[in-house]
């Protein structure tokens, strides 16, 4: 039996051994889960304080406004001069109708307010294709001034001014053909959307595509009206009304060849004009030879996937930014 005394210990040992890997284990796992429990209550923690104060803040500032409302529509869009009226109406929580005045900033210019059922109004024009802000309102009573800040952002461009997007994807190709001329194969699909998200509707009148070499028009295409045997076109012919649910999408399978003199610069670009007089330009693509009849990749590319430039009737840009150093004042004579 006393032989067998070592074994036995042995194999007892082996039990407790595997018996405390087990609590161990157990004991690995319980704090695994303590550890996660006080991460959460942490972070639960740190919101609940955020929040409390986010809270303090938005009722001090609460406090201290100034104003019960506060709201701004756009009206009386006016194409022709560029502009739309900015209503603007501002309500004094507290105030003495009697003595008391207002003034509206809008792009560092102020505007006075008028009193109009206790609510204090003014009405402007601002420029309808160029972003405005609306900074703060100032009431004035027995020499105390009382500013509050406003902070509007208004873009009237995206409700009452269509926009232009073409792109040519695809591929292209380019050899010396013949003295001083390169030859500038283009083999690929134009897309061109015209939009309009606001509540106006737009009479596309005419869609090309026009190519410019050095400031010189060299050929137009119809992209409207009469179609190309392999363009897709989704609106009303020969014009199309463009609306925010029904916009104007064009697709044209483009495979052809142009020439270009050593030393120029081709552009292609869609052009559209609609029914409030403006001209839209869009280019999709540009090819520059340099004088030793090599094609030079330095081209614009920050024109990629922008809405096009918008001219007036006298052909001055109001809308957009100039592509390249060089004038295509010739486009708009």
């Amino acid at each position: 039996m006393k032989k067998h005394i070592p074994i036995i210990c042995c194999v007892l040992s082996c039990l407790l051994t595997v018996l405390c890997l087990f609590r161990i284990s157990a004991l690995e796992d319980r704090l695994y889960s303590l550890q996660n429990s006080v991460s959460n209550m942490h972070s639960v923690l740190h919101d609940d304080i955020r929040n409390i104060a986010t809270n303090v803040k938005n009722s001090v500032e609460e406090g201290n406004n100034l104003l019960s409302t506060s709201s701004y529509s756009l009206e009386d869009p006016n194409l022709k001069n560029g502009t739309v009226d900015l209503s603007c109406i501002v309500t004094l929580k507290e105030f003495e109708p009697d003595g008391t005045t207002a003034v509206l900033t809008c792009n560092d210019k102020e505007y006075p307010m008028n009193l109009k059922n206790g609510d204090f109004v003014a009405k402007f024009p601002i420029s309808i294709f160029d972003s405005s802000r609306v900074t703060e309102v100032s009431f004035s009573k027995d020499g105390v001034v009382r500013t509050q800040a406003l902070d509007w952002y208004i873009n009237p461009r995206d409700e009452f001014v269509p926009r232009l997007y073409a792109s040519c994807s695809g591929t292209s190709t380019g050899s010396v053909s013949g003295a001083n001329t390169f030859n500038w194969h283009k083999n690929g699909t134009l897309r061109v959307s015209v939009e309009q998200k606001g509540g106006l509707d737009y009479e596309v009148n005419s869609l090309d595509l026009i190519r410019v070499i050095d400031g010189e028009e060299v050929e137009r295409s119809a992209l409207l009206g009469e179609q190309p045997e392999n363009a897709v076109v989704f609106g009303k012919k020969p014009a199309a009304i463009v609306t925010n649910d029904d916009p104007l999408e064009l697709t044209l399978e483009i495979n052809e060849s142009f020439e270009c003199p050593f030393g120029s610069t081709m552009l292609l670009m869609v052009e559209m004009t609609d029914s409030s007089g403006f001209t839209h330009r869009a280019i999709v693509d540009e090819v520059k030879v340099s004088a030793d009849g090599k094609l030079n990749d330095d081209t614009i590319p920050r024109w990629h996937g922008a809405s096009g430039n918008i001219y007036d009737r006298d052909g001055n840009l109001i809308c957009g930014v100039d592509w390249s150093d060089v004038n295509y004042s010739y486009l708009y004579k």
